[in-house]
């Protein structure tokens, strides 16, 4: 079980009644509300393979890849191989997180540009983008979002449980975390609590390998972001 503190979490017990009832649990409903679907932990462990040091949930970008990626060549339009669907999930997969800006360059770039691979048709061989998110047509993308999404600490056996994470396409763009109205044990605010935590799950020790290719992050104390 994991002990809550108003500094953040340790591993072992879940999140407060109060910060799940007036943070969590509402911002989750809105979400759903608004067309996100919603994975249970259990769920997101299952599509990581049980190897929590994950970040991606590598199936659903497999998915997403076979069935929305595809090429023209000569007036044709062509899936992708395997093997190069296979590297160009490897591509986003390569990264070890450190934290170094150029890494988020590269990241950045590879969400916003794709990656180039190349196909060979009748002979002819030419190298084709494959895209990791539809940035022209919003619905072929798939949008998931969990709660406790437990991930292992580099170098650690051990893990931190940011509250909520939203993914497209199995990537992890927003990380929140929701912290209650108010705290008798200090005088901080809860929403800097919040940020404060934030903080400390990017560090080197921390879980740099969520944070790579974030986009968004949120600190919320229930009506306040």
């Amino acid at each position: 079980m994991e002990q809550q503190t108003p500094f953040g979490k340790s591993e072992e017990k879940p999140p407060s009644y109060l910060e799940k009832v007036q943070s969590q649990l509402t911002a989750l409903e809105l979400l759903i509300k608004m067309g996100w679907q919603y994975l249970t932990p259990e769920e997101t462990t299952r599509l990581r393979g049980g190897r929590l040091g994950s970040a991606i949930l590598e199936p659903i970008l497999l998915e997403h890849i076979r069935g929305h990626c595809r090429y023209e060549f000569k007036g044709a339009v062509h899936p992708f191989t395997e093997n190069a669907i296979q590297n160009a999930v490897q591509a986003l997969k390569a990264f070890r997180a450190t934290g170094a800006t150029h890494q988020h360059e590269q990241a950045y770039d590879l969400l916003c540009l794709g990656t180039s691979v190349p196909q060979t048709v009748e002979g002819d061989t030419k190298s084709f983008t494959i895209n990791y998110i539809d940035w022209k047509i919003p619905e072929n993308n798939t949008f998931h979002c969990t709660a406790e999404y437990k991930v292992e600490r580099i170098g650690h056996q051990k893990h931190y449980v940011p509250d909520i994470v939203l993914f497209v396409n199995g990537i992890p763009l927003v990380v929140m975390e929701c912290k209650r109205s108010a705290y008798t044990q200090t005088k901080k605010k809860p929403i800097d609590i919040a940020i404060d935590q934030l903080g400390d799950y990017q560090v080197k020790e921390g879980i740099p390998q969520l944070f790579l290719f974030c986009q968004i992050l949120m600190a919320l104390a229930r009506d306040k972001a």
